[in-house]
């Protein structure tokens, strides 16, 4: 490619996981270009697509004014890989021949100027062809032939030298592009991994939710308070007084239906309406339970119990 001439690279865009082409991610792409192996910069141009995962991305005369240039293309589509492009550049003045000095050298023969109507007879050919036979004449244009051939081989060898190059940096391309596939297969097996992982915790997590806070959560030891020390030195009889003297107010409010102290509050402060047992807390408004009952016709039930 030319040197410091507006050019166009193109470049695909692949799907890791299944191989394929990715269609419609131009917007996700970010450009960059590195001339003559320089830092990265942003592009000045942004790709489009130019159909079935496809994209070109338009380079300005600045941008290709290098020997070498490198376009780094990442999209921000998770999976997507876009291996790297690499681009030669040449000056053309190098490939031009100089032959301005051909005209003059020609013409500078003295008899050669043609004017007015040319003479096509066997005589005026005859003529031409003696005056094109002149050494001087012959030699500036052997010379020249001899210059153009000289840059047609140095062309010849220039090209050869672009297409060895460029084969490289095919074969280079192939391996970046092994190699992310193995980047990605990698990827892949440690997402796999983090997942495995992820479900193991939150299954800890659920396990240790269960762990209570007391009396040692955090892996302290037990110590025993002097409450416990004060339990150990009564004997049965005083623990059966405190437990028989204990005021079921204190834990009324946190009771559960099946518990002794709806036991006691059903059979202190409660009341029968129809098939209604309502069993009242001890400040006699506040409702413990309903429970219903049943009552044989010639009985006599309780309808209520309460404080006198």
């Amino acid at each position: 490619m030319l040197k410091a001439q507006t050019c166009t690279l193109t470049y695909a865009a692949w799907n890791s996981g299944d191989g394929s082409l990715c269609t419609n991610d131009a917007a996700n792409h970010t450009c960059r270009i590195s001339k003559n192996g320089s830092i990265l910069s942003a592009a000045a141009n942004s790709p489009v697509e130019i159909g079935y995962g496809l994209y070109a991305l338009t380079l300005t005369a600045s941008e290709t004014n290098a020997e070498t240039l490198t376009l780094s293309v990442t999209s921000s589509t998770a999976g997507v890989v876009i291996p790297p492009i690499c681009a030669v550049f040449h000056d053309p003045d190098e490939f031009k021949a100089d032959v301005s000095s051909i005209p003059a050298n020609v013409w500078s023969v003295s008899g050669r100027t043609l004017t007015g109507t040319v003479d096509i007879s066997p005589a005026s050919v005859s003529s031409i062809q003696n005056g094109m036979a002149s050494a001087s004449v012959l030699d500036s244009v052997s010379q020249k032939v001899v210059s153009i051939e000289t840059k047609c081989s140095s062309i010849n060898t220039t090209c050869g030298s672009i297409s060895t190059t460029c084969g490289s940096i095919n074969a280079a391309c192939g391996s970046i592009s092994a190699s992310c596939g193995t980047i990605n297969s990698t990827c892949d097996s440690i997402e796999t991994k983090c997942d495995s992982l992820a479900d193991s915790s939150n299954a800890i997590q659920i396990r240790t939710n269960l762990i209570p806070d007391r009396p040692a959560a955090v892996g302290s030891a037990m110590t025993l308070t002097d409450a416990y020390a004060h339990l150990q030195t009564l004997n049965p009889h005083t623990i059966a007084s405190e437990v028989l003297s204990f005021d079921i107010s204190n834990v009324e409010a946190v009771s559960a239906v099946y518990s002794l102290c709806t036991v006691i509050l059903a059979q202190l402060q409660s009341s029968v309406d129809g098939s209604s047992w309502t069993i009242y807390r001890t400040d006699g408004e506040t409702q413990h339970t309903v429970r219903n009952v049943e009552a044989a016709d010639d009985s006599m039930p309780i309808t209520g119990v309460f404080a006198p």
